[in-house]
């Protein structure tokens, strides 16, 4: 099991090829309040996905698909 400051070959190649994207909230343009109340919206969604699994789970992926 590695250390969550490490970072995995796979996730890597997976930058490289353009499958995933990081955004550092750092470097975001957005204001605080924007980006403090985005965060409280995803972990509602979050937490009720979570609650609604049937199955433990660590985590959620989100993709998405349409820009409002």
């Amino acid at each position: 099991m590695g250390n969550s400051d490490e970072v995995k070959e796979d996730f890597i190649e997976a930058l490289k090829d353009g499958a995933v994207r990081f955004f550092p909230y750092s470097t975001m343009d957005a204001g605080k309040e924007v980006l403090m109340n985005s965060l409280i919206i995803m972990n509602r969604f979050n937490r009720k996905v979570l609650e609604s699994c049937e199955y433990p789970t660590d985590g959620v992926v989100v993709e998405i698909t349409h820009i409002f």
